[in-house]
């Protein structure tokens, strides 16, 4: 973490819903929210993911920044749309001069999920495989983001399956207990 060392981290006492704190309010911890808009302190910041998905927005002009934690529950709650609408709403930053990056997260390759999950979600972000029913979250976030204005070409995908790619990371239907921290940092 090059230029970050010695910055103070905070994280969040994360709902799996849509709520999203802004970096002026990392003072004490106890914030109950699902995603960070960083607009000038200086620190790094966490949301914690297993196999829910990390987004991380940013302006191109590299401003400010946001990290958001996305289970099928805060897709569900909107946090994609939100996280683009505070982005515009708390730093100015239009949808279309946004960047997006879709991090490591449990693929449709593995994320087996009940019809009535699927059922909440775009038709395109369901499989059907084997009688079972395999969800896209992906798929499901990158067409919310566009609906909100993020162009196509502005949304990078990368990392892998959480699940598939033991040796990598953790997941949380494959172990136990533990939890990977995707963050942005400002110096």
């Amino acid at each position: 973490m090059a230029g970050l060392e010695g910055r103070p981290v905070f994280v969040l006492d994360q709902v799996h819903g849509s709520a999203i704190a802004l970096d002026r309010d990392a003072a004490g911890g106890g914030i109950e929210a699902d995603g960070w808009i960083v607009g000038g302190r200086s620190g790094i910041f966490g949301v914690f993911i297993a196999d829910c998905l990390p987004l991380f927005l940013w302006p191109r002009s590299g401003a400010a920044a946001g990290v958001f934690h996305v289970g099928w529950r805060g897709a569900e709650a909107g946090m994609p749309e939100k996280a683009v609408a505070a982005m515009r709403e708390r730093l100015g930053v239009k949808p279309s001069e946004l960047c997006a990056a879709i991090g490591p997260h449990i693929g449709a390759c593995c994320y087996v999920v009940g019809k009535d999950v699927a059922a909440r979600f775009h038709p395109g972000s369901a499989i059907q495989r084997e009688g079972k029913t395999f969800f896209s979250l992906s798929r499901d976030v990158a067409r919310r983001l566009v609906e909100s204005g993020v162009g196509e070409a502005d949304i990078e995908e990368g990392g892998g399956c959480t699940f598939c790619r033991e040796d990598l990371y953790y997941s949380r239907r494959r172990e136990a207990a533990g939890h990977m921290l995707a963050f942005v940092g400002i110096t």
